[in-house]
């Protein structure tokens, strides 16, 4: 087991960035990902000191990760094989998220649109790429949640997305599923100009009430929690939102490979 890293400012690093992921999901951080220590890291932790009943010094001592710890902080790496704290189930080696609109329309085809207000996110599609590409199913699983279990999804991804609740069944993990919240939304990614992979009807949300952006996705034995559901998804071709890099989407399940 390694030994625990004193954090504080001017500090850099992946451990920075794992306590500020922390503390975003405390909403106790509302500034960027970004693995530097700076102010808005100080006041933040500072904050949940004062919280805990520490002394409020900014410093992430060890009387500090141990309130952490106790709250899901994975700030211990250890190297045995576990299903608890913020990094299980680990990033995939060999499946990446599609990384751009251009790589989405690579696969997926072409979409025109338009967008619906200039400081909104919502897009209106002018060719004829939805009658062209998306279908709706039927997700038996589902039907607890919509109750007629229909899904607007693209067509090409359509027969792993049937396959991927089937396997969560067969695992008997349907239970990790609280909410089912939408699919195909013809949108940008929220705050960028560039499509997002629901526009393509190639994503969809899970439970988004515990698993907010840019917030430590639940962890296992959390309610609401996604993570025990990821490892199948990954085998059918979907990346876990819980896996970007700077933008946590623990709701988040995208198409990253056609199975």
């Amino acid at each position: 087991m390694k030994k625990l890293l004193l954090i504080r400012s001017g500090s850099r690093g992946n451990e920075v960035l794992q306590w500020q992921l922390f503390l975003a999901g405390l909403q106790l951080y509302k500034g960027k990902l970004d693995g530097s220590f700076g102010q808005v890291t100080y006041e933040s932790t500072r904050a949940f000191q004062q919280l805990q009943h520490l002394t409020a010094d900014g410093v992430v001592g060890l009387k500090t990760y141990g309130a952490a710890l106790l709250l899901g902080f994975d700030g211990v790496q250890d190297d045995r094989k576990t299903t608890v704290g913020t990094n299980w189930p680990p990033k995939p080696i060999n499946l990446k998220a599609l990384a751009n609109e251009a790589q989405r329309q690579a696969k997926f085809g072409k979409i025109e649109y338009t967008k619906v207000s200039p400081a909104g996110d919502a897009v209106k599609i002018t060719n004829a790429w939805e009658r062209n590409n998306m279908e709706l199913l039927v997700i038996p699983q589902l039907k607890p949640f919509n109750h007629t279990g229909k899904v607007y999804f693209h067509k090409k991804a359509a027969p792993q997305l049937i396959r991927l609740f089937e396997a969560w069944e067969k695992a008997g993990l349907l239970h990790c599923i609280k909410t089912f919240d939408g699919a195909f939304d013809p949108r940008c990614i929220r705050g960028r100009n560039e499509l997002s992979c629901h526009a393509f009807g190639i994503a969809f949300d899970l439970n988004a009430n515990w698993n907010g952006l840019n917030r430590v996705p639940a962890l296992i034995g959390q309610e609401g929690s996604v993570r025990e559901l990821v490892p199948i998804a990954n085998e059918h071709g979907f990346f876990w939102g819980g896996h970007f890099a700077n933008r946590l989407d623990g709701m988040h399940f995208e198409v990253a490979e056609l199975k």
